[in-house]
């Protein structure tokens, strides 16, 4: 298998190039889990293919990079195994996903195959300086003016889940009439008193925390209903951010969950949008489906190997 030098790989300290991998770094299976890297030898091949996905992400590597594949057979009997499953007669799922090469693949029709998207990435558990759902509900509703909007957030319901971790919200009006409200102890002061800067953007360490904190840190986004919108017409959620930087930042939370995102860009706006749609009970069908296949010309690549498929690239594709 051969990756391109560049393609970013998540690891249990973080992110890295393919090509700054060492034997024993911990990179992430298709599961979520961590395993050891075994080798990576570093070559330049004769041609290398783009791999392109119907949600705007690629993967570069050379003709034998390879892909943990579905065709319809196989989509057709994981449906029936997640619909039946638990039910008195219902039957194990023996079916398998293919594993080809991409040179295997441009002979035939790409667009018939697709990759299930990895379950929840297990970082390990962080030591936060704040909760992770009061940091969510502070930066989901903070704005500019370094006040925190009440908007159309339900005020009980977030302060009883913010009582539990030792934060109490005192609601007001600014100057200007609107509903405001602020934490008591301050969150600029929690940071301080930890030793740790005052975040203006959602911190590494909140997205490379483990599960449960990730997804608190989601629900207290989703809960101050205002950096975090849910689109009724689309059934997503929806984010909006002038500051492409932050909502990517955004978008590998999401996606560190094993969720399919699109990110568009500004039109008639200045603010780019990133809409997800969760779905724990359906997650073993959720997928990406090969859009395109294209030569282009060969650049360094990175053969690792790993006991399992890793996970590779923005949107955690896995590769064999």
């Amino acid at each position: 298998m051969g990756l391109a030098a560049t393609t970013p790989i998540p690891t249990l300290d973080g992110w890295r190039r393919a090509i700054d991998l060492r034997p024993g770094d911990l990179v992430f299976d298709q599961e979520g889990c961590a395993q050891p890297v075994r080798s990576v030898q570093q070559y330049i091949p004769s041609a290398c293919y783009q791999v392109a996905f119907d949600d705007g992400l690629d993967l570069v590597g050379d003709a034998h990079m390879t892909l943990p594949l579905q065709d319809k057979t196989y989509r057709d009997n994981l449906s029936r195994w997640v619909k039946n499953r638990g039910k008195k007669y219902s039957k194990p799922l023996r079916s398998q996903p293919k594993i080809l090469a991409v040179d295997e693949l441009v002979k035939g029709e790409p667009k018939t195959w697709s990759i299930q998207v990895c379950e929840p990435l297990r970082y390990t558990w962080k030591d936060l300086p704040v909760p992770p759902y009061v940091m969510g509900v502070w930066l989901g509703s903070l704005r500019p003016s370094g006040l925190n909007l009440v908007g159309k957030m339900d005020v009980e319901k977030v302060r009883k889940r913010c009582r539990r971790h030792g934060f109490f919200i005192k609601v007001g009006r600014s100057r200007h009439r609107k509903l405001m409200f602020e934490f008591r102890p301050s969150i600029k002061d929690t940071f301080l008193f930890a030793g740790a800067d005052i975040p203006t953007t959602l911190p590494f360490s909140y997205i490379e925390s483990s599960p449960e904190q990730r997804r608190e840190l989601l629900e207290g986004l989703i809960d101050a209903n205002s950096y975090v919108r849910w689109d009724e017409e689309y059934k997503k959620y929806c984010i909006y951010d002038a500051h492409y930087p932050t909502i990517r930042r955004y978008q590998a939370l999401v996606e560190s969950f094993g969720c399919k995102t699109m990110l568009y860009l500004p039109e008639n706006t200045s603010n780019y949008k990133l809409a997800f749609r969760l779905d724990d009970k359906n997650g073993r069908l959720k997928r990406r489906y090969i859009r395109k296949i294209k030569k282009i010309d060969p650049k360094q690549c990175v053969h690792v190997i790993a006991d399992r498929p890793f996970l590779a690239s923005e949107g955690f594709i896995s590769i064999c």
